[in-house]
């Protein structure tokens, strides 16, 4: 049987998008679906689409989805140290219970990461898999950086690209009506929000005729939506009435991108989504994985991260809009995920 991992540890859209489009991709080529080698959340196992594993199975390869896992992000040093804890029994200490499984990744970012042992413990998985995709050049420069010097890694993309063709429904159209706009930006720190409640009260003076959505991309997030636990919706809820976008699963939220007109997002797949879909995104994000998509499809324009924002950045965005999405640029990344398809097929049909 084949396995399949990933961060499956809670209800979030990226995550399990990434997920789900993997598994789509295996049991398009073996006629059957992979079994979740390290879940135990029952009801994200649903939403990708697949179960968990049962006594019994025998792993025979195993099928690492993308990710941010093996990136560190932009926190202090103690939050750090917490993280590697987390992301090495999430990801690489269970791989003890299958010393005979082959192991291949597709689409995962890497670095920075400032710990040598975590190094040195995703370097020693790296050498172990069949092949190694990694999601932006940024990750292949990290792991150079690093000395990794073994010629099984390669440069891929994120996953996300192939959501039109995994996901039935994505790429529907929007119904014609006013338009819609959407705000997605779950900032608990206060001074991070106050960063961006100037974009915020611009969204809510360009737009004072239309309504205003908030969505959220994650089980996690709708309560707190709810509680008003964010700064920065705070600003907004207290300013005029909105509608929410509460998340039940990747499908509904997919809906909701794909009727979408404009999109203030700070997270990284409810923007690829959006770019995939030609939609007008703008990005705030905290994580630097994000940055480096947007870089990644020529839309930097279309990204000014929250921790170093730049008013006149989005200014110039609002006053002279971005290039159209280039399907030149884009079309490179489309062969990228052709590539990791057909080496998927090949480590699959090998027996």
């Amino acid at each position: 049987m084949n396995g399949l991992h990933g961060s499956y540890y809670s209800r979030n859209f990226g995550d399990t998008l990434l997920l789900r489009i993997i598994a789509k991709w295996i049991s398009n080529i073996t006629g059957s679906k992979p079994a979740l080698v390290n879940c135990k959340n029952i009801e994200e196992a649903k939403e990708i689409g697949c179960e968990v594993m049962k006594p019994g199975y025998v792993i025979k390869k195993i099928v690492y989805a993308g990710g941010g896992y093996f990136g560190e992000p932009d926190v202090k040093a103690v939050s750090r140290y917490y993280w590697y804890f987390r992301n090495y029994n999430r990801h690489l200490s269970f791989l003890k219970k299958h010393t005979e499984a082959e192991k291949c990744v597709l689409g995962v970012g890497f670095g920075p990461i400032s710990n040598k042992f975590f190094i040195g413990k995703v370097f020693d998985f790296f050498e172990s898999c069949r092949f190694v995709y990694l999601r932006d050049e940024e990750s292949l420069d990290y792991l150079k950086k690093y000395g990794y010097r073994q010629d099984n890694i390669h440069l891929g993309t994120d996953v996300a690209l192939d959501i039109t063709n995994c996901i039935p429904g994505a790429d529907d159209k929007k119904i014609s009506g006013d338009p819609k706009i959407y705000i997605h930006c779950p900032v608990i720190s206060p001074i991070l929000s106050k960063r961006i409640k100037p974009v915020l009260e611009d969204i809510l003076r360009r737009h004072a005729s239309y309504p205003i959505t908030i969505i959220s991309d994650s089980a996690g997030q709708n309560n707190k939506i709810k509680k008003g636990h964010y700064p920065s919706y705070r600003f907004i809820q207290k300013t005029r009435t909105v509608d929410y976008e509460l998340y039940e699963g990747p499908e509904k939220i997919l809906k909701t991108i794909s009727e979408g007109d404009e999109i203030f997002t700070t997270k990284l797949h409810v923007g690829i989504v959006g770019a995939v879909l030609g939609k007008n995104v703008y990005s705030t994000p905290e994580h630097p994985k994000t940055k480096r998509f947007y870089r990644s499809i020529g839309q930097e324009c279309r990204c000014n991260p929250i921790k170093e924002f730049r008013m006149d950045h989005y200014q110039r965005f609002v006053d002279r809009g971005c290039p159209n999405y280039s399907k030149k640029v884009m079309s490179h990344h489309y062969q990228r995920i052709s590539e990791m398809k057909n080496s998927l097929k090949k480590y699959l049909d090998e027996v």
